[in-house]
């Protein structure tokens, strides 16, 4: 699955898939919901569709097993609730994309948000869970309010996982990846992710930043994220995004020499003060 999420809970969940049925109803009315042949499907694996696009969903009925989740828990590596979640764990939802050779990311990467943010509001819900990296995990009420910004639409698509949890250590200079996730070691920084939206010519983007100037930046950050997702196809080099008062932020795309990966062009965000 190119697309993954999961929701880690604290007790059994019984009845899942007509209580994500009905969550999912009264907090997203205008997003069509329909579950797919239910009663052929082995125990406690279904097909569900947002808005005709497919998803499966499967709920383990133990915590998860994978030593890279209680090591990343345990490093505390983006949330220092996290080893404590993994602990109580004792059931976990994987919502994966069914198909992604014909899915458009956003399309694909919203209906994922909202699934795992209906069933965040579940009774027991502790934490969630994106991407293939065990630790991005992210309190459950995190996920709500991811969900709350895809409803309503708000770029950028991925990032509404990661709007309001982003958090910023302070060594002498930083690279925060704008749409790819940077971690871990010591005195690093947490960016975005866009875990498995390989095809966004920005997904390699970095953007380097005085620290003097982080508030500004991590706004302008955000910013030039949602243009990059909105308008990927058609960024060239030496566009320049964000401030435009004498004075205040703006970056420049420069694109690499060389890409950071096979899957597409690299871009450099360079900070510039407006002249």
């Amino acid at each position: 699955m190119q697309f993954i999420s999961m929701v880690f809970f604290d007790r059994v969940v019984p009845n899942l898939l007509q209580d994500l049925a009905t969550v999912f109803a009264s907090q997203f009315p205008n997003v069509r919901f329909d579950i797919l042949d239910s009663n052929e499907n082995p125990e406690n694996i279904w097909i569900v569709s947002v808005d005709d696009q497919l998803y499966g969903l499967i709920l383990y009925p133990v915590a998860p097993t994978m030593d890279e989740f209680h090591w990343a828990a345990r490093q505390n590596i983006l949330w220092g609730g996290g080893s404590e979640a993994i602990v109580r764990t004792k059931a976990h939802l994987v919502i994966g994309i069914r198909s992604h050779e014909s899915a458009n990311p956003l399309r694909v990467a919203r209906g994922l948000t909202l699934l795992a943010g209906a069933a965040s509001r579940f009774p027991g819900a502790i934490t969630g869970h994106w991407g293939l990296k065990a630790r991005n995990l992210m309190p459950a009420q995190i996920v709500v309010k991811a969900a709350a910004e895809a409803y309503q639409g708000r770029w950028p698509a991925i990032l509404w996982h990661r709007l309001e949890w982003f958090k910023i250590a302070r060594p002498t200079s930083f690279v925060q990846r704008v749409l790819s996730f940077k971690s871990g070691e010591e005195g690093g920084s947490w960016g975005l992710t866009t875990v498995g939206m390989s095809e966004f010519v920005g997904r390699e983007v970095e953007m380097e930043v005085d620290l003097t100037r982080r508030d500004e930046a991590v706004s302008l950050l955000l910013d030039v994220s949602s243009y990059i997702l909105g308008n990927w196809k058609k960024i060239k080099h030496n566009d320049t995004l964000g401030g435009e008062e004498p004075g205040s932020l703006m970056m420049r795309i420069q694109k690499r020499e060389k890409a950071l990966s096979s899957d597409g062009p690299s871009y450099t965000l360079v900070p510039q003060t407006v002249n």
